[in-house]
């Protein structure tokens, strides 16, 4: 069974390619994959497929720091819309509590584990057993842990750097510590990847400036993920609003018309005027995004259920067999055996 994540945790891969002197197309063809492959952020690909890529530029590249530098070049626009839902939430610990159920959708495979004492926080970076035996994940490590650091250190307001980073990774071409710019020691060929916090960390307010946050309200709503120059339409922006908000459990329509900035009554004539429903797209989206976890994930149907939004299995399962003619078990045999 395969794992599957969003094409955004490789925003930027592209660019930097470049900017090491090498064709990112080029690479996209050696692997089998059409050039324009990274231009949806919400596209699922197989975690095995990211891992790939991040291998290969780092070895075409001579740049065994890859996954770090790319990392370090992201921001929270790599989760998309739920970007700048979590910068309206009330502390640190409350976004942060999203981005790991969203993470835990959008990205199966891979998980952070955290462990809280009066003195810190500690949360551990865990992929799949099976996952880690089939590929080397030493430049996946690296962008996981540079999106980790990155993301709690801009919701905070870069007020408080982490306290240690001990990864189960080699030094890539024996860096110093503060040649990561995390602002702690970082220490590697260790047991497990660990981060760890001052607890006060997750107790602060979230600290986005207004500027940072225009930009993430508006970076998720472009049609290309290499161009900001033009935006996607009404649909497509409330389809990936709801895609983003699914597994937080604040799916509906005031939220989901705040992330797209228009009111719940405007955002439903607008609607209207096209001949569509709010609760048509959120359907579909329903619909595919359950496709592709039953076809390519091994998510239980308890945990689909909730993720995407439905009360319970029974009511889930009625709903899936409305749309396909089979029961979610009997779409994802036969998905499966093709």
């Amino acid at each position: 069974m395969e794992t599957i994540v969003r094409c955004g945790g490789l925003s930027g891969y592209e660019k930097l390619v470049r900017e090491l002197g090498r064709d990112p197309a080029a690479l996209l063809r050696n692997m089998g994959l059409p050039t324009d492959y990274l231009r949806d952020p919400d596209r699922y690909i197989p975690y095995q497929t990211l891992a790939e890529l991040l291998n290969r530029a780092a070895n075409e590249c001579r740049c065994p720091n890859f996954g770090f530098r790319l990392g370090t070049r992201q921001d929270l626009s790599i989760l998309g819309a739920l970007a700048p839902y979590l910068c309206t939430q009330p502390s640190v610990g409350d976004s942060f509590a999203l981005v790991q159920k969203n993470l835990t959708f959008h990205a199966r495979g891979i998980n952070f584990v955290q462990r809280s004492s009066s003195r810190q926080v500690a949360i551990e970076i865990h992929f799949e057993p099976a996952l880690s035996a089939s590929i080397n994940l030493d430049q996946s490590t690296a962008l996981t842990l540079s999106n980790l650091v990155l993301l709690l250190d801009q919701l905070a307001g870069h007020r408080l750097a982490p306290l240690s980073i001990e990864l189960a990774i080699p030094n890539p071409g024996n860096l110093q510590g503060s040649d990561f710019k995390f602002g702690c020691t970082v220490l590697f060929d260790r047991p497990a990847n660990t981060v760890r916090f001052d607890p006060e960390l997750f107790a602060l307010p979230v600290a986005v400036n207004a500027e940072l946050q225009q930009f993430f309200s508006s970076q998720w709503r472009v049609a290309d993920a290499s161009s900001s120059s033009l935006q996607i339409d009404l649909r497509d922006q409330i389809k990936r609003a709801v895609l983003a908000l699914l597994p937080t459990g604040n799916c509906r329509l005031p939220e989901v018309a705040e992330l797209v900035e228009l009111s719940p009554r405007v955002l439903q004539k607008r609607l209207q005027k096209q001949g569509l429903r709010f609760s048509q797209i959120l359907t579909q989206a329903r619909m595919e995004v359950a496709k592709q976890h039953l076809q390519h994930s091994d998510i239980n149907l308890t945990e689909l259920t909730l993720n995407l939004g439905f009360e319970e299995p029974a009511v889930f399962s009625r709903a899936f067999k409305l749309w396909t003619g089979s029961s979610p078990r009997q779409w994802r045999q036969s998905s499966q055996s093709k």
